[in-house]
């Protein structure tokens, strides 16, 4: 399964530049966002959603 750090690897720009594109900000070029959109669909990536809701769970 592939994952945020794979396709910023494969791209050549940052976590954070891929997570952006994601997550639709608009603080990324246009030529870097299709070229991770592209890679995002060959690869089939898919956010882990259930990861994700444990990442913002507060802790008590």
């Amino acid at each position: 399964m592939v994952n945020l750090k794979e396709i910023a690897r494969i791209c050549g720009v940052s976590v954070a530049t891929v997570s952006n594109v994601i997550n639709d900000k608009h603080n990324v070029g246009e030529k870097t966002r299709k070229k991770v959109l592209d890679v995002v669909k060959q690869t089939g990536y898919q956010p882990n959603y259930f990861a994700q809701g444990m990442r913002k769970e507060k802790s008590k």
